[in-house]
């Protein structure tokens, strides 16, 4: 290797450099000075030869290779030590400017509603999500019967959570008044077609509920791919497989009057997107 001669430089070793993981990470040949030697030490020199542990910016031009002289015991030894952890909102900043890099990391603008918009869909994906409130034999028996029906474990607890305000209760009543009831708010017609009443699924667990979810989710095997779909299969059946813009319900109809709540944006139509979208979120932040 080529040497970089000085009695200064000598005087300016340390015996030890200590490293965040991320600096360590985020050194490179040529970059601040990353030099090896035999394969296991590592030394970062500033442009004057001394050792230094700040990711400071030097140019190619300016970095001196390092002469290693084991005779001086000169070879310092480096400890990495675990970075510290960023904080969720660094870690939307990253990313989000990752995807915007014509913002040249600039803040958002008050104004610029759809970059907020998109920075708080980022954010939420960094945040951890939360745990739903159901036993393990609960959770075990939905993933069995979500195998069966060849869809995902986390639709159908979605839907399920949203359905009973995430109480997963079996005896649950819709507010509006439709008679809907338990897990997934089997209408009375649907019980008494799976041959059952609304009033006898109120009184099971929601273990034992669950075989009615999958009896009335059979019929769509391998249908449900997404969790617009899944949840479609329970609010409007006839919207499965559908474009997410397909309008479902419109004000004036009794329909729209019991599901006013999912019209976002109040234009008097609930699209199939809108009517997804809260499931959505549960789906999001719960698992």
């Amino acid at each position: 290797m080529m040497g970089y001669e000085s009695e200064n430089v000598v005087e300016h070793r340390e015996k030890e450099i200590r490293l965040t993981q991320e600096e360590y990470d985020n050194l490179g040949p040529g970059a601040i000075g990353r030099y090896q030697s035999n394969g296991r030490s590592i030394v970062i020199v500033d442009e004057n030869g001394k050792i230094v542990k700040e990711n400071t910016k030097i140019k190619d031009a300016e970095l001196k290779p390092l002469n290693y002289d084991k005779t001086k015991n000169i070879d310092p030894k480096i400890t990495v030590e675990p970075s510290p952890p960023k904080s969720i909102n660094e870690l939307t900043n990253e990313r989000f400017h990752q995807l915007h890099p014509e913002l040249k990391g600039r803040e958002i603008k008050a104004g610029e509603k759809q970059l907020i918009k998109e920075w708080l869909k980022i954010k939420k994906s960094f945040m951890p999500k939360k745990k739903y409130n159901v036993s393990k034999e609960f959770r075990e028996k939905v993933n069995k019967i979500a195998k069966r029906l060849d869809m995902k474990p986390e639709y159908l607890m979605a839907v399920m959570a949203f359905e009973t305000g995430r109480t997963f209760s079996a005896s649950v009543t819709n507010k509006a008044g439709s008679g809907a009831t338990g897990l997934i708010q089997f209408m009375p017609k649907t019980a008494k077609n799976l041959g059952t009443t609304t009033d006898k699924l109120s009184k099971m667990t929601n273990i034992e509920q669950l075989d009615y979810v999958e009896k009335y989710f059979k019929s769509y095997k391998g249908k449900l791919k997404t969790i617009e779909d899944t949840y479609m299969a329970v609010l409007w059946p006839k919207a499965v497989g559908k474009a997410n813009s397909h309008v479902l319900f419109k004000k004036g109809r009794k329909t729209y009057s019991q599901n006013k709540g999912l019209d976002l944006n109040k234009d008097g139509v609930i699209t199939r997107a809108e009517a997804s979208n809260k499931v959505k979120d549960i789906l999001d932040t719960y698992e």
